[in-house]
């Protein structure tokens, strides 16, 4: 399935991790990195006032931003906008592009250089730059051990924990391999019922990233750690081998 995905139109990611959650009966987790390269970045006009950023990156994953502006590039500026920053892109970030614009509106001061500045700002604040992605939440509240309401409560509890979840999988980036973490460990709201397992993903400068599962605790290890692992290196590959 994964070697049938398509960089720029697929979510190779969150692909995998709608696999992983279904293979595995838990719920999925997966942090892109904020600095990964832009291959693509598009606008298109949604309503007066409303445009949808199109950013597509160099790992193959694409994100939809509706972003405000006061007034909106008709058809003819969006398209000297688009011209202007491929020229741009090459190797950089979002945040890298956001610096480069910047300084060409400051020293060139033209009406297509602040204009670009003002999109691009925009795309950057539309969306938070640390995102934890969750895929599969209902086969998790459908195991046996979460039945009762208490339990259930318990799980939504936790992944709502965004900020929580974000800590521990920036620790998997930063220790690297497969983490494993089992119930009170997590340190997710007061359940002692969930276990987190997890992996990197990408290479470094081209979006390291997690990918990783919540399940119960009684889930079977022997199996999940190694297919986590296994989904995190095949993505990897992937990721590598499409550039």
């Amino acid at each position: 399935r994964m070697s049938q995905l398509t960089p720029g139109v697929d979510d190779l990611p969150r692909e995998a991790g709608r696999l992983l959650s279904a293979l595995t009966g838990g719920a999925s987790v997966i942090h892109r990195a904020a600095q990964q390269f832009v291959s693509q970045l598009k606008w298109m006009r949604l309503r007066p006032g409303q445009l949808l950023a199109v950013v597509v990156t160099s790992s193959g994953t694409v994100e939809n931003r509706v972003i405000q502006m006061e007034r909106e590039p008709d058809s003819a500026e969006l398209d000297r906008l688009h011209n202007y920053l491929d020229s741009l892109l090459g190797e950089r970030t979002l945040s890298e592009l956001r610096d480069a614009v910047a300084r060409a509106a400051e020293t060139q001061r033209s009406e297509l250089t602040m204009r670009a500045q003002q999109v691009v700002e925009a795309t950057m604040n539309a969306q938070a730059a640390r995102s934890v992605l969750i895929e599969g939440q209902q086969l998790l509240l459908g195991q046996p051990d979460f039945a009762t309401v208490e339990k259930m409560r318990g799980v939504l509890s936790a992944l709502h924990e965004h900020e929580r979840l974000l800590e521990l999988l920036e620790r998997t980036v930063a220790a690297g391999g497969v983490q494993v973490l089992i119930g009170r460990e997590t340190e997710l709201t007061d359940t002692k019922d969930l276990s987190l397992i997890t992996a990197t993903y990408g290479a470094p400068g081209r979006g390291i990233g997690t990918l990783g599962v919540i399940a119960p605790t009684r889930t079977d290890y022997q199996k999940v750690v190694p297919l986590v692992g296994f989904t995190a290196s095949l993505l990897t590959e992937l990721l590598e081998s499409r550039k």
